[in-house]
């Protein structure tokens, strides 16, 4: 368990699923499992066939996956009347199962998330006689919560079957645990450090949210219970009135004008109650149905062929009648493992990409998910091969929407890519839109530290005036935020006219740091890997680094943090403990660590990481001249741990650096969230002047 090679890579090469299904299906305990399962639901089948002469079974599977326990359960429901829900979180497995089970036509696909309110997802309470749940309940972020989620989604008298791992299982934790997105749990597991919950636990959390259960099979004494996996088969009572909607609007039709039946009808357990007792209106307004993934505009048509057949391949997997030409794959509902499969089909059924690897499309699809983009990058290749060129990176300066006006430049931050701009550019989607980004790693890396922001914005500054931009407004992140300086300072100088600079959370570094454990510990944080979970102190840090820079001034020394393990304050030595027991294994081991965090391949992560310290050492090294226009500079008003003092400093760089006149506007969030999916609304207000 070196972490060289990564798990997605391994369970699914090239976006095929025939071997996860081989260690998820075809071995002893699941075919136990699954056959309990098949047991218990083609019981339920037979009994409300016999004695329920209303609507379908309705079943909802939950985390489907590679169907290993739908292979089982369907066939065995082919008897009878079924309306059959295959979900998973990623599409990437339902267009699978839409091939394995296309001679079942009651079997329908969705996607469907535990940890999310379902009615966001186009669900209603009261819609399943069943639900199941195969090795996906570990999952939930709050299994209590997800488990009174199911009883709402459940009719009287309904049932919840699953199979779940109740004990810290090697197979999984080897293999598809390093999938799962790393976070602390809100139900017994917090703060214990373990994924699973034991079979104890569990029976005592169906108690809890009022179920029976009816099974929990193999019993302690079998031989498989050391296996440590459980099918579990539980059933909630009918306290309540079975309400068959058909029959209801039935019986309304017969006594009611058609302008009067309602025209949608939902049942639900109670009906939501103010303070007073009375019934609260505003309350039952958010009840009512929401479509699940809402299609987004739809953005510009594809301009020729190649971005038809792309946007075709793009709307296939995604589920979407069409796809724009300048939409992000992600935003749509696109993940990890989506792209893989995206990147499979378009080596095979596009002529233009048949001389790619399967992993550089990859990346390319992750570094610019648009249809226009790749379009590019494939036609920029072509050009290189019919002149007898081998390199084929595409250009740094990327369309991300279109629309009328001055278009607007977001410029990359440090990790050379537009990744933390993604939800502010779904905000400003309508206007026209550039992004930069560096389009060859190994080139950047050989830049010399102390001019590279100036190299960069001059070549940034050469592709605008080649596109003909000679009017802009310029934004940058973090290091794009001196790069966009120097932008526009040598588009003014070019002679461009540049409307306005927005600055976000930007500085030049004020003290500089060669410890390499420091360096990964700032890296961890920008990937958003909190970096406690790989062995790093938690707590405010400020204390440590100003002590370090007592010796040192302006200076974090290779290993400084580590030697605090011999200073006689007990706060301080239990940092430097902290950091001296991380600098035993060799840093490639301790890169790999992320690696499976992220659930990306190490060498991705190890390259990701030398741009990250080519651009800290830009940062440090930067020396600008004054810029003689405009500022506005969005200031994070959370505390960063690496630099504590990170407000103050930033806000005295720029007061220097500006010539003209500074606006300083505080925006909320730390230096890492500033731009997040709950604040960028809010920040793209900012910069286009709209409304607060």
């Amino acid at each position: 368990m070196r972490g060289e090679l990564d798990a997605r890579d391994l369970l699914f090469p090239e976006a095929g699923t025939e071997t996860a299904e081989g260690a998820y299906k075809d071995n002893v305990l699941s075919r136990y499992v699954n056959r309990v399962v098949r047991a218990v639901i083609g019981r339920v089948a037979e009994e409300h066939t016999g004695g329920h002469t209303g609507g379908p079974l309705r079943v909802l599977e939950v985390g489907a996956g590679v169907g290993g326990t739908s292979a089982e359960l369907v066939p065995e429901l082919a008897g009878h009347r079924v309306d059959y829900l295959f979900t998973d979180l990623s599409r990437f497995f339902l267009t699978r199962a839409a091939e394995r089970f296309a001679d079942h036509p009651w079997v329908r696909y969705g996607l469907f998330d535990i940890n999310a309110d379902y009615r966001d997802q186009g669900y209603e309470p009261n819609s399943f006689e069943v639900v199941l749940c195969a090795n996906v309940l570990h999952n939930a972020h709050d299994a209590g919560a997800v488990l009174d989620r199911f009883r709402e989604l459940l009719v009287p008298g309904g049932w919840l079957v699953f199979i779940e791992t109740t004990r810290e299982h090697v197979q999984i934790m080897s293999s598809m645990e390093f999938l799962m997105s790393p976070r602390d749990y809100d139900d017994v597991r917090r703060g214990r450090d373990r994924t699973f919950i034991t079979r104890e636990e569990w029976l005592d959390l169906l108690a809890g949210a009022g179920a029976e259960t009816l099974a929990c099979l193999p019993e302690p004494a079998d031989p498989l219970a050391p296996l440590g996996q459980c099918v579990v088969a539980a059933r909630f009572p009918a306290d309540r009135e079975h309400v068959d909607l058909a029959e209801l609007r039935a019986f309304l039709a017969e006594r009611l004008p058609e302008y009067m039946i309602p025209s949608h009808i939902q049942v639900v357990d109670e009906l939501p109650l103010t303070e007073n007792g009375k019934i609260d209106r505003n309350t039952l307004a958010t009840l009512l149905p929401r479509a699940a993934g809402e299609a987004a505009p739809a953005g510009e048509e594809p301009r020729d062929d190649l971005e038809r057949r792309l946007a075709a391949l793009w709307a296939e997997l995604l589920g979407l009648p069409r796809v724009g030409r300048d939409q992000d794959f992600f935003t749509l509902g696109g993940d990890s493992l989506l792209v893989t499969r995206l990147a499979g089909r378009v080596r095979e059924e596009l002529p233009e990409a048949g001389n790619f690897y399967w992993d550089s499309l990859v990346r390319q699809l992750v570094n610019q998910p648009t249809v226009a983009a790749l379009a590019a990058h494939l036609r920029q290749a072509r050009e290189d091969r019919d002149h007898g060129l081998t390199r084929t990176h595409a250009s740094s300066l990327v369309r991300l929407s279109e629309g009328e006006g001055t278009p607007r430049v977001l410029v990359h931050d440090g990790t050379g890519t537009l990744t933390p701009y993604r939800a502010l550019t779904a905000e400003l989607a309508g206007t026209p839109l550039f992004g930069l980004a560096i389009d060859d790693a190994e080139r950047y890396l050989e830049l010399d530290p102390d001019t590279a922001a100036e190299t960069l914005a001059g070549s940034y500054a050469r592709l605008l005036l080649k596109e003909g931009v000679t009017r802009v407004r310029v934004v940058g992140y973090c290091m794009g935020g001196l790069i966009a300086t120097e932008l526009a300072r040598q588009l003014t100088e070019s002679g461009a006219v540049v409307e306005d600079l927005t600055v976000i959370s930007s500085s030049r570094f004020p003290y500089r740091i060669t410890d390499e454990l420091m360096l990964e510990y700032g890296f961890a944080q920008a990937c958003g890997v909190d970096p406690v979970r790989l062995g790093f102190p938690g707590g405010d840090l400020a204390r440590a680094l100003r002590a370090v820079q007592e010796s040192s001034p302006g200076l974090v020394r290779e290993g400084a943090l580590a030697a605090l393990a011999a200073d006689p304050d007990p706060g301080l030595a239990e940092v430097g403990r902290r950091f001296a027991a991380l600098a035993l294994p060799p840093r490639p081991e301790r890169l790999a660590a992320l690696a499976r965090e992220l659930g990306q391949p190490p060498e991705r992560v190890e390259l990701a990481h030398r741009v990250f310290r080519q651009s800290f050492a830009a940062v440090t090294h930067y020396d600008p001249e004054p810029y003689a226009g405009d500022i506005t500079f969005l200031r994070q008003s959370g505390v960063t741990n690496v630099v504590p003092t990170l407000q103050d400093d930033m806000t005295g760089f720029w007061q220097e650096l500006c010539l003209g006149r500074l606006t300083v506007i505080d925006v909320a969030g730390d230096h890492f969230s500033c731009l997040d999916q709950e604040r960028a609304p809010g920040v793209a207000r900012l910069i286009t002047g709209g409304p607060a």
